[in-house]
């Protein structure tokens, strides 16, 4: 049930990107450099207004608390082909204002009840060189300006995609650039969370650089 529902909510979301309420969403991710190619190809969607749903809709536990769709720009996580690949995740970009980032609210979010996966992972080959990136957009501009020379995935999180499935998929490779965010360094000099997951990956990819 999650992942039907993500895939209405993803085909929902992909139209209105087209439609009239989809023009500035539309315009920002032009600004990112994606052309409409790779947001139709990844079926890239906007929703409009916040929605809140029954879990049981989404096949969870009731426990008093709503499904939250929040408004924004969607990006489904589809795993397994462009046909009869299931939805993993269903990631939506906020459009935060200054106060609620100053706030630390979070950009990124996505429907409960989502797994833990690695964003266009259908590009991994045997032997074909990828680059393991930390955000979609990083991935689409990469996909994007490479075709399929080269497999661009992403974690999601500087935590994500950290499953066995993942590891040995990537492990094919025949070489995994890691690009991850360059983020502030923690207290006393300590690596930023970005160069910690470039870290955390490269000690586990032999192939990694």
């Amino acid at each position: 049930p999650w992942q039907s529902r993500a895939a209405y909510h993803a085909a929902r979301c992909a139209a209105h990107l087209w439609g009239d309420e989809g023009a500035k969403p539309r315009a920002y991710l032009h600004t990112r450099g994606l052309f409409d190619g790779i947001l139709r190809s990844f079926q890239i969607g906007y929703n409009p207004t916040d929605l809140y749903e029954d879990r049981t809709h989404w096949g969870l536990p009731e426990n008093g608390h709503k499904i939250w769709l929040p408004r924004g720009i969607t990006f489904p996580w589809r795993i397994g082909g462009p046909n009869d690949g299931g939805i993993w995740r269903l990631n939506i970009r906020r459009p935060l204002t200054p106060s609620q980032i100053a706030a630390g609210e979070t950009k990124y979010i996505g429907p409960a009840g989502y797994t833990s996966a690695l964003y266009n992972a259908d590009a991994l080959a045997y032997d074909r060189p990828a680059v393991l990136v930390e955000g979609e957009i990083d991935a689409l501009t990469i996909a994007q300006a490479c075709g399929t020379e080269i497999a661009a995935v992403a974690t999601g999180s500087t935590a994500g995609a950290r499953r066995p499935v993942w590891i040995a998929r990537l492990a094919q490779a025949s070489v995994v650039l890691l690009a991850f965010d360059v983020d502030e360094a923690g207290p006393n000099g300590a690596p930023g969370a970005g160069d910690q997951a470039a870290a955390w990956w490269q000690a586990r990819l032999p192939r990694a650089r």
